[in-house]
């Protein structure tokens, strides 16, 4: 004859303070009949601790005005309906720039454009190693040309290293030699048997590169007609 045995599983109960943190011998208030706290319950535990820290600091956000609908709704509109002020602030910061794009300087006057020129011609005459350098128009005054407006000139002569070296050589040398000295483009179709005309937007400059000569080289040169200073 057998005898039954009964088994009586433990039965478990947790009881837990969200609110209250962790203590060391009371785990989450998590008492169990004749066991120790199994993982699960300690799972259990830590889970209810985390909620519980995440209640506590949405309630502290709410008293300080940090998650609230009344604040969220009225920064939405003021970034909707920005302040009038600011718009009129923007309007005369874009009027003032504007106004300052309109007085921006118009070039250089009659005074500096002739002494750029004359800087040009003796550079130029400089990287042809050009000996015996003439000044035959000094410049130095306005010429008149209407409407309030002057221009400047200036020209110079000097001797090639060979003395025997053509016209056309010596034109087509300086023309080469202009790009270290400006922006000069040629004007017009130039002809190797002629002076050639050359501009400088930038500087309002012009130059006639000629040599009258074997071996010569020769320079002259105007501005534009610009505002007299």
């Amino acid at each position: 004859m057998h005898s039954r045995l009964h088994v009586r599983s433990p039965s478990l109960h947790v009881r837990c303070t969200p609110a209250s943190p962790l203590r060391e011998g009371d785990l989450a208030q998590i008492v169990v009949s004749g066991q120790h706290p199994t993982a699960s319950a300690m799972e259990v535990s830590v889970i209810m601790w985390i909620l519980g820290g995440a209640a506590a600091l949405t309630e502290i956000m709410w008293g300080r005005n940090l998650f609230r609908p009344d604040v969220e709704a009225k920064m939405a509109q003021q970034s909707r309906y920005p302040d009038p002020r600011r718009k009129l602030a923007v309007a005369a910061l874009l009027t003032l720039l504007a106004l300052t794009a309109c007085t921006t300087d118009n070039g250089p006057t009659a005074t500096q454009a002739g002494q750029t020129l004359k800087n040009h011609v003796l550079q130029l005459l400089a990287e042809r190693d050009a000996s015996n350098v003439r000044v035959i128009d000094p410049g130095g005054r306005d010429l008149p040309c209407g409407d309030g407006k002057a221009r400047r000139t200036f020209s110079a002569t000097g001797m090639d290293v060979s003395k025997g070296s053509s016209q056309y050589v010596l034109r087509t040398a300086m023309l080469g030699a202009l790009e270290r000295v400006g922006h000069y483009k040629i004007v017009g179709q130039p002809r190797t048997t002629e002076a050639v005309r050359v501009a400088d937007a930038s500087s309002k400059t012009i130059l006639t590169i000629d040599s009258p000569e074997n071996g010569v080289y020769s320079i002259s040169g105007e501005t534009e007609c610009l505002r007299a200073a």
